[in-house]
């Protein structure tokens, strides 16, 4: 499957989906639609990236409060130099009302031990476990895809509900990050307990998905762990191990809808 671009504009307009061929991309069988499960829809209003251009994944879903979200999203990120997004589907407990059924669904790559885990895990919830079955989903597509020739460092990863707070220059702001960093924040509510910098093992727990970059080496380390947690808490998991270091910036870039992006008495390095 070839990667699907579209302007802005038949976004807004709902049109179909066309790949760079031409065609419409007709329905698949299911066959083949499973053995695609795991590739992503590419939707582009420009051309192709520079190769020091992160990669960016909006976590969407198909419903209409999804899709107004994207469009809202695609159509004010473009003041932050954010010139192509991809645009990533999730499970969304319209479709899948249960913890069974969410479980079962295309996108969940799921161990028993990881559903174990996920039994155990206070304040759980049906959109909690949607949210984290979307955001894994997008960490195999950035580590297969930061792992190619040529691939950028970062791929940033947003959820739909982020609002634009600056218009700073994202692609700035991810080449000032520690060298030593695989994750970064730039959302108003992680780092809210940090000192701008590198943050490591032992530090508090935070949470906050809303807007991130993640290296192949940080993707990696997420996957890597033996639990299916909110994805809020899941980032904390392998920075608090000390397998990987996170990054704080000075700047917020992205604020959750019911957030507050107020920094505290800071801790870190």
């Amino acid at each position: 499957m070839g990667p699907l671009r579209l302007t802005l504009a038949a976004l807004l307009l709902g049109a179909r989906f066309v790949p760079s061929g031409g065609a419409l991309h007709e329905p698949r069988s299911e066959e083949a639609a499973a053995d695609d499960a795991c590739l992503l829809q590419l939707v582009s209003d420009s051309p192709a990236y520079r190769v020091a251009d992160p990669l960016v994944y909006v976590l969407t879903v198909d419903t209409a409060i999804g899709r107004t979200r994207y469009a809202m999203l695609a159509a004010t990120v473009g003041q932050m130099g954010i010139t192509s997004l991809q645009k990533v589907e999730g499970v969304s407990i319209a479709h899948y009302p249960s913890e069974e059924a969410l479980q079962a669904s295309p996108l969940a790559v799921m161990s028993e031990e990881q559903k174990r885990f996920w039994e155990t895990t206070p304040h759980r919830s049906n959109g909690a476990l949607a949210c984290a079955i979307g955001h894994s989903h997008i960490w195999r597509l950035a580590r297969e895809a930061l792992s190619k020739p040529g691939a950028p460092k970062w791929a940033v990863i947003l959820e739909d509900d982020a609002k634009v707070n600056t218009t700073m220059s994202l692609n700035d702001a991810l080449a000032k990050v520690s060298n030593e960093a695989d994750l970064a924040f730039f959302d108003g509510r992680f780092c809210r307990f940090y000192r701008p910098g590198l943050i490591g093992a032992g530090l508090p727990r935070s949470w906050g998905s809303t807007a991130y970059a993640v290296t192949a080496r940080g993707a990696a380390a997420l996957l890597a762990e033996p639990i299916f947690l909110p994805s809020d808490e899941w980032l904390n998991v392998p920075i608090r191990e000390g397998k990987v270091k996170g990054f704080c910036g000075d700047v917020i870039f992205f604020e959750h809808p019911g957030g507050k992006s107020e920094r505290f008495d800071y801790v870190g390095e």
